[in-house]
Order: C-alpha cells, then sequence, then structure tokens
C-alpha cells in the first residue's frame, strides 16, 4: 500500500531536519516526502533533496498548508506529521499500513507520547481527577467524555486504551485516504487562520472524516511529541482568543457532521462559554497573575467575537485557486 507523507512546517529548520532523517530510517518508506513549508526563509538544503518535494506556502496557515500537500501527493494513502514530532519506533509505517490491509479504515492514527510545554504554562488549579472537578464541568456543559469520542465545542475524551474505531485524530500525526479527503477541507477554516481566529484544524478536518466514515486509533507509542514552544502559545491572550473562537466553529462543525441542527449547539456554546469566562475570572481573583488575566482576557475576546462577527462570510480569497498554485510551484 503507497503512502506520501507531507510536513507542514513553520520556522523549525532543525526540528524538521531531524524528522525528515527519522522518516528515512524506518523500515517501511514513503513514496514522496512532501514538505510545505511557511517559514521566513527558504530551505535550499530541502529543495535540492531528491527524496523531498519541497514546496512554498503563500501563507502561514496550517489547514491550507495540509491542502497544499493534499493536492500534491498522489498516493492511495497521505500521511500527516508536524514537524517538531520524533519517531521512536523505525516500524511505525509497517503497523500503519498493516492497519490499513487489515481494517480497510477511512483513516489511522498510532500513540503519541506528549510532553506538553502548554499544559505546564496552563497551570490548572483544580485536579482534573477530584469529585468537585467532574462536578464543575457537568454543571458547565461538558458532558461524561468518553475515550476516542468528539462532542460538540471541541470537547474531546481520552485516548483509547486498545486499538478501535474513534471520532477524531490527534493533529501530530494522522493519516487519512486521499481520496475521501476532498470533501473535509474547509476554506472557512483557511480563513479563520488566516485573521488568527482558528484552531483544532486537525478535531476539524479528522472528525469530519470519523463521524461519517471509519478511522482506527492504535494505541502503541511510536511517536514523542517533544515540549516544543508552540507558535500558538507565544501570545496567551490571542492563544485564549483563538481557542474561545474555534470552539463555535468546531461546535458548527460537529453539527453539520451529525446532521442535528446548528442552533443547539449555539446555544451549548453559549452556556458551555459562559461558564467558562466565569471560572477563568474565578482563577484569575485567585491567582491574580499577568498569564491569567491574558488568557481571561483572550477568551472574552474570541467569545464576542464567536457571537458578533462571521469572517467566512467576507472572505473574498480563492483558497482552492491559491492553493493549486503553490502546489504546482515547487
Amino acid at each position: 500500500m503507497e503512502f506520501d507523507i507531507v510536513i507542514c512546517t513553520l520556522n523549525r529548520p532543525d526540528r524538521l531536519q531531524n524528522l525528515l532523517q527519522q522518516i528515512f530510517q524506518c523500515t517501511t518508506l514513503p513514496i514522496k516526502v512532501i514538505v510545505v513549508d511557511a517559514s521566513a526563509i527558504d530551505n535550499d538544503s530541502l529543495r535540492s533533496n531528491p527524496k523531498i518535494e519541497y514546496i512554498r506556502s503563500s501563507h502561514q496557515n496550517q489547514p491550507y498548508q495540509r491542502y497544499v500537500g493534499y493536492l500534491a501527493s498522489d498516493a492511495e494513502i497521505i500521511v500527516f506529521m508536524d514537524d517538531d514530532l520524533e519517531i521512536v519506533d523505525s516500524r511505525i509505517f509497517d503497523k500503519l499500513t498493516e492497519t490499513y490491509g487489515v481494517y480497510k479504515p477511512d483513516g489511522v492514527s498510532v500513540g503519541i507520547q506528549y510532553e506538553s510545554a502548554i499544559s505546564e504554562k496552563l497551570n490548572n488549579t483544580i485536579d482534573s481527577s477530584t469529585f468537585l472537578f467532574r462536578s464543575i464541568n457537568l454543571i458547565s456543559g461538558v458532558p461524561l467524555l468518553r475515550p476516542g469520542r468528539i462532542y460538540p465545542a471541541g470537547l474531546a475524551g481520552p485516548d483509547l486504551k486498545s486499538l478501535g474505531e474513534v471520532d477524531f485524530f490527534h493533529g501530530p500525526f494522522m493519516s487519512f485516504k486521499r481520496d475521501i479527503m476532498g470533501e473535509a477541507f474547509d476554506p472557512c477554516l483557511f480563513t479563520l487562520y488566516e485573521m488568527k481566529l482558528g484552531k483544532g484544524e486537525d478535531k476539524a478536518l479528522s472528525m469530519k472524516i470519523g463521524l461519517s466514515g471509519k478511522i482506527i486509533y492504535v494505541p502503541d507509542l511510536y511517536l514523542k511529541h517533544p515540549p516544543v514552544e508552540s507558535h500558538y502559545f507565544k501570545n496567551p491572550k490571542n492563544y485564549s482568543k483563538r481557542l474561545s473562537y474555534s470552539r463555535f466553529f468546531l461546535s458548527k462543525v460537529y453539527a453539520e457532521s451529525r446532521k442535528y441542527p446548528t442552533w443547539i449547539f449555539s446555544m451549548h456554546y453559549i452556556y458551555f462559554m459562559i461558564w467558562r469566562i466565569l471560572l477563568a475570572s474565578g482563577r484569575f481573583l485567585w491567582k491574580g497573575n499577568r498569564t491569567q488575566y491574558d488568557l481571561l482576557k483572550g477568551m472574552i475576546i474570541g467569545f464576542w467575537l464567536a457571537l458578533t462577527t462571521n469572517p467566512c462570510r467576507s472572505n473574498t480569497l480563492d483558497w482552492y485557486h491559491k492553493a493549486t498554485m503553490d502546489a504546482k510551484s515547487n
């Protein structure tokens, strides 16, 4: 079974080079490795590497870059990898192709060991395993999150402990059959990322496929996601604004994928976000530091923008044309 790897990158040449070396040391290799680069400076060493199809992206926009990579690929399977991943088991692509062969799914992902820098910075004040935390969640619009399942507002359950079907994938590593991916890409999401309002594009893409088809999660650890500083979290206020706004978009995607009325999940979003703002306000009054203030301010701004604006309605960019031109420019 033939597959291509698409890596979207932005200003991480050393991390990218490390990942590429690990890919070429794996026991099963892709037909092509497609690097879609939105960095400030061209990577001349990759451009001249015959093993790599190097594409310059005209936009620093992750979902758009994924789409450019999709257009540049003609393999049966497309594997999307983040540029800061580390491969800890060189048999990763053997397991990937084996899973496609045995279970005939539309998509496959594998286990990742996360070492998140973001979670450490957020510094939750309540232990998530306590009865108090679970009670607050239920009251404030968070359902009981079952493993592998996706819910309104982008809420998601924990990973499965054994191989099985799921509703969504995490973005650092996900793969899909190419022939079912075209309808999953949403130009509205490209617009939101261009306006610095988007987040959770991995959930948006994978849940569209997972809720209408069959995607498989393999829990065996083949990858590590090190605590690399995220581009999104360099400014806590902007990070929180994007997260807050994106929950509205993800609720819309969820409703459309489930074929439910979108207004129901719009009401849930409003209820959910009012509680998030109240809880964040309490956390700020308790902690009283600058980061908590910025997170609260960004959350309120994102919520207000979700209620009062529709950037996609006024978008004039022809994303499909631009992506086609980028894909052909390598």
